[in-house]
Order: structure tokens, then C-alpha cells, then sequence
């Protein structure tokens, strides 16, 4: 049986990087773990992308909280901790207590089948802070 290729991803501000996991890897689902203000940031995500698969929503309803991201994404992760799923949890998006609630998630979980994914940008160009 094959696996089936979940991509969950944090949602912050920018959509691009987002968007360019999504058609990297493939997924046939997406899980946007999101917070109220980024909820209207998926469906742009998904038109932009032409994604046709399932798609599941998570909202962290505080994004500078690290207790809220840490518990609503081990609520998510554990509904795929079985050998059917491929997981990719891209933590590009989001908040740093939002990001850093995900990642401690994944690796308390201790999740055999979750590989992380961080689309990041060489182009000193493109940067908006100042150049860092």
C-alpha cells in the first residue's frame, strides 16, 4: 500500500513559501495550522497552488502563545502517527512561539514517519528586513 504525502504547514504573512511547498512536495493532503489572522491566507494559498486534495485546518487561536501551538499541534500530529502517512511539517510560516510550539511537538512526539521542511531564501535581494 502506498503512503499517502501529508504536508502540514505553519501560516504566517508570506504565502510564497507556502505555496512553493505545496507544489515541491506533492502532497495529497494539506493541514494548515493557522491563527485567526492567517485563516483567510489558505484559501489563496490553495487557488494559487491549484491544490485538489484534502485539507484540514488547525487554528492556534493565540500565535505568540508557545503552550497553544505546542498542544493544538500535538492534537494534529497524533491523528498521523501511523506508517499510512508520509508527513512533511514545514514550519516556515508563522510566529516564533507559533513555529517553535511545532517543532517541539514533532520532537516530543518522537514521530518515526514527520520530517521537517524550512523553505528559506539565499537571495540577500529579496529580504525585507534591512537585509537580515
Amino acid at each position: 500500500m502506498e503512503k499517502k504525502k501529508l504536508l502540514i504547514l505553519s501560516v504566517g504573512g508570506s504565502p510564497e513559501p507556502l505555496i512553493y511547498s505545496i507544489n515541491e512536495f506533492k502532497p495529497d493532503m494539506v493541514y494548515f495550522l493557522h491563527s485567526p489572522e492567517t485563516e483567510n491566507m489558505c484559501g489563496d494559498i490553495l487557488e494559487e497552488t491549484g491544490f485538489e486534495g484534502r485539507v484540514e485546518y488547525c487554528e492556534i487561536s493565540n500565535a505568540e502563545s508557545l503552550d497553544d501551538s505546542f498542544i493544538k499541534s500535538r492534537e494534529v500530529f497524533s491523528k498521523f502517527d501511523n506508517p499510512e502517512y508520509d508527513v512533511c511539517v514545514d514550519f516556515t510560516g508563522g510566529t516564533k512561539p507559533m513555529v517553535s510550539g511545532v517543532v517541539l511537538a514533532v520532537i516530543e512526539g518522537n514521530y518515526s514517519n514527520f520530517k521537517f521542511s524550512y523553505v528559506g531564501q539565499k537571495d540577500s535581494k529579496s529580504r525585507t528586513k534591512k537585509g537580515v
